[in-house]
């Protein structure tokens, strides 16, 4: 056994017998021969290492009359809509997250094919996936990945753990999300392993996304280099308000043909259309407009949300 193997059993014998047994840290101490002070500091280096996680269920409370208007208003499926203004950006993600994780156990069933986008946002229902296991699910990327500095907002990253949640399989899509040029993309559609995925993504029932803006501190197409400023400004200029699996679109929903649509290696959104189930999860009011946009191009079913971005939709939409 490697000293790495060694030290990591240690941390979790501890965590464990701390946790689960509930054994105070100087009976732990006692019966393992060491201090206190040992024991202490090989809980916080679990918790940093991630062998311990912790994980807070924070009561979630829904806007029932906010539901009601934005099924109403847009034909969905099902609206879920965190109430309650006084959470911070992060804290309300986390329990959108939570309510949207609560949401995809009650619907997903087994031999499902589950396509997946990436974002925060589907980082936090992954993160809060506690149903049981279904047999035969297969979790897809359905789109390139990122390339961001935080794997674990990845397509990649996400696909693997919902699955080990779920205990299904799952499927890369191993290719960036934006390429150089459209021959590359050509090029690569040509790989049998690329082309297999997207066609599994293309067959999935159930989809998974997260809806991105145009401004420059929300697009993470910027952030991981896959456009520039002026390739963002261009988008905006065309009218451009939001984006699904790399596809930018404005406020009606209709595709933005900007220079990157040809370069993205993931399924479209008319594709995305035709599956039985696509939930976007979605937080603040800064994605108000791109929401808006993904509603009226009817490219969702269920819209996992909280209050102020539900709100400002409404709003908006009265406006325009």
């Amino acid at each position: 056994m490697r000293s790495s193997d060694t030290r990591a059993d240690l941390l979790a014998r501890v965590a464990s017998l701390y946790y689960e047994r509930d054994m105070d840290q100087r009976a732990i101490a006692r019966e393992l021969g060491m201090s206190r002070s040992n024991v202490s500091r090989l809980l916080k280096e679990a918790r940093e290492r991630g062998i311990v996680r912790v994980r807070i269920q924070w009561p979630l409370h829904r806007d029932r009359d906010l539901e009601q208007r934005l099924r109403g208003t847009f034909g969905l499926k099902e609206a879920i809509v965190l109430a309650g203004r006084d959470m911070d950006e992060d804290e309300t993600r986390t329990r959108v997250g939570q309510l949207a994780a609560q949401y995809l156990d009650s619907v997903l069933k087994p031999d499902t094919i589950l396509g997946v986008s990436w974002g925060r946002a589907i980082h936090e229902l992954v993160r809060a996936f506690d149903g049981k296991a279904r047999p035969g699910v297969t979790v897809v990327q359905m789109m390139g990945g990122l390339g961001s500095t935080n794997p674990s907002i990845d397509g990649m990253d996400l696909a693997r753990r919902l699955a080990d949640a779920i205990g299904g399989s799952y499927y890369y899509l191993q290719a960036p999300l934006v390429v150089r040029d459209p021959a590359v993309r050509k090029a690569l559609l040509q790989e049998a392993s690329i082309a297999a995925t997207l066609e599994l993504a293309r067959q999935a029932q159930v989809a998974l996304i997260g809806i991105g803006a145009v401004e420059q501190a929300q697009t993470s197409l910027l952030r991981a280099g896959y456009i520039d400023a002026e390739a963002l400004e261009h988008i905006r200029h065309e009218g451009g308000v939001g984006e699904i699996c790399g596809r930018f679109f404005d406020i009606h929903g209709r595709i933005c043909r900007a220079s990157v649509d040809d370069r993205v290696m993931g399924i479209e959104l008319e594709t995305l259309k035709q599956k039985g189930l696509v939930i976007a999860v979605v937080s603040g009011d800064a994605k108000a407009a791109a929401v808006l946009g993904t509603l009226r191009g009817r490219y969702i079913h269920t819209l996992a949300t909280d209050e102020r971005c539900a709100s400002c939709v409404l709003e908006l939409n009265t406006e325009r």
